[in-house]
């Protein structure tokens, strides 16, 4: 890449985070207020929402990247199904933070859009499993995207709780992402990457550390759905050749605590449907760490799975699943550390003074 085009890059994702940072501005003046409940984060209402500015600033910005950058264009159908999906998306999900619609309606409204994406857009073709090889997956390929991506979409969800935590992991990760996804040769996935970085730091400055809007689930769902699709356009043919491991293991700390919590509660025969706030960075803020000291935290473990993704990316795929297993290790070390945490915690609240 040239310099010049290295500028105008610049210059477009520069273009970008001011519309998304003026349409956040204009977010917390429509004032949809998140009302504080005992399973949140906060004590006091605070606007929501906030994703309206990440989902439109977005699809702008690839909009104009379709229309000028012959490079990173989609073919026509695809692309259109997949703006449609997007906006589909940000009607639903801005139908929930504004009446709270049923966990059922949410679901079906995810069902539909990653059915759309698997059968219209894109799905997983094939991955490689150790002493096996390449796995060429056919028909099963759309089933397993609909599941990732409704599975991603889900977890995005659940993690943002705190100020900063899921707009600073969207950041770091989008950041990664390009940067592997530009030397792989993806050119749509690294500028939509690019694109998508740009939006959500317009929102974050908002965010972190202060918290004076959310992003909600018009946020969430949007960034789950985003990087779960271009996750799955960087590894199909014909769109780039970034690794299926990659954005996965970008997106471990959020991955491993979704994953973790259900099992845990599944082993402590809760009910998994049932909605709850023992999530590992909910762990840490109740025994009294702010969200800049968790969000941080996590921040630190993304930068891990950033070099790990990039490791994964350069390497065999044998290599490539043991580093895998070395990011699961470390976010079992983190676990384990929570845990310390909250007993040492009980035990100081039980000593009296």
């Amino acid at each position: 890449m040239s310099s010049s085009a290295a500028l105008q890059h610049m210059g477009f994702a520069l273009i970008v985070f001011l519309i998304a940072a003026i349409l956040t501005r204009l977010t917390i003046n429509l004032n949809i207020r998140d009302i504080p409940n005992e399973r949140s984060s906060h004590q006091k209402e605070t606007p929501k929402s906030g994703g309206i500015a990440i989902s439109v600033s977005f699809t702008i910005g690839i909009a104009l990247l379709y229309g000028f950058a012959d490079v990173v264009r989609l073919p026509e159908n695809q692309f259109l199904v997949f703006v449609l999906i997007v906006f589909g998306l940000l009607f639903a999900s801005l139908a929930d933070d504004l009446y709270d619609i049923s966990p059922l309606h949410k679901f079906v409204a995810q069902f539909i859009a990653a059915l759309f994406f698997a059968g219209l857009v894109a799905s997983i073709q094939e991955v490689w499993i150790p002493f096996i090889g390449v796995l060429q997956l056919g028909a099963a390929g759309m089933a397993l995207t609909v599941l990732w991506i409704v599975f991603f979409m889900n977890a995005f969800n659940f993690m943002d709780g705190i100020n900063g935590l899921a707009g600073g992991g969207a950041l770091i990760s989008g950041t990664c992402l390009a940067v592997i996804s530009f030397f792989a040769m993806a050119p749509f996935v690294y500028l939509s990457s690019m694109v998508l970085v740009a939006a959500t730091l317009g929102f974050f400055v908002f965010n972190f550390p202060r918290g004076r809007i959310f992003m909600g689930d018009t946020g969430s769902q949007f960034l789950g759905f985003a990087f779960a699709s271009l996750a799955v356009l960087a590894s199909t043919d014909g769109f780039g050749g970034v690794s299926i491991y990659v954005v996965p293991v970008l997106f471990l700390p959020f991955i491993f605590d979704v994953v973790y919590t259900l099992a845990r509660r599944a082993w402590r025969q809760r009910k998994l449907s049932q909605a709850h706030n023992e999530h590992l960075y909910q762990l840490l803020t109740q025994c009294g760490w702010s969200h800049v000291q968790v969000s941080s935290l996590y921040f630190a473990y993304f930068i891990v799975c950033g070099i790990t993704a990039l490791a994964i990316q350069a390497a065999d795929p044998l290599t490539r699943v043991v580093l895998v297993g070395a990011a699961v290790i470390t976010m079992l070390g983190h676990a384990i550390f929570v845990h310390h945490t909250v007993r040492f915690h009980n035990r100081l609240s039980e000593t009296p003074l």
